[in-house]
């Protein structure tokens, strides 16, 4: 993608999230006490297919201009597929998106995808979206998807959300953190 296409990409996403947790939030507020017993009321209680649909549907809402395809065939395998690829035309790919939820110190949650990605050996954009709960680290976050993982971070943002802490038994405001890296060319 180009740069004017990734921050509306990104911009799309932010959104998307931002829309949702204000709509899970007042749902559960709207509802029964008992689920703030269960489970989060904001996106944390989001898998990451449900991420990749809300992004579809606010880049269709923003009329992003390359088309949207879910659980895409990567060209070189057609068994295995991408979360999402952006499309020129029906058969022109421009980039492979995966989204991630990254829970561990080590991210090899993100380095499984970033491998599917490398497999890919055609000229293709790849690009992994990060997302995050609860932590304060994003710049040392953003340094290690750098230095650690070689991407190349396109953008990052902050957001806050609703999140279960099941030590204290009560849901907390936390940040989420959302990051758009792109795989280096090598």
């Amino acid at each position: 993608m180009e740069k004017s296409l990734e921050r509306l990409f990104f911009k799309s996403f932010i959104e998307a999230i931002t829309k949702e947790e204000i709509e899970l939030n007042e749902l559960f507020d709207r509802n029964s006490k008992e689920y703030q017993k269960l489970a989060p009321s904001g996106v944390s209680c989001l898998y990451e297919t449900t991420y990749v649909y809300i992004a579809i549907k606010q880049l269709l809402k923003n009329k992003f201009p390359l088309l949207v395809s879910w659980e895409h065939s990567y060209t070189e395998n057609n068994y295995s597929k991408v979360d999402m690829a952006l499309l020129n035309a029906p058969n022109n790919i421009n980039s492979f998106v995966e989204f991630k939820i990254w829970k561990s110190e080590d991210g090899h949650e993100i380095k499984s995808d970033i491998d599917k990605l490398k497999n890919e050996k055609s000229n293709i954009s790849k690009y992994i979206v990060a997302i995050e709960y609860n932590s304060e680290n994003i710049i040392d976050n953003v340094k290690f998807l750098t230095e650690e993982m070689k991407l190349e971070v396109v953008e990052y943002a902050r957001l806050l959300t609703s999140y279960y802490d099941w030590e204290s038994k009560c849901n907390k405001i936390v940040p989420v953190n959302i990051y758009l890296a792109k795989i280096k060319s090598t």
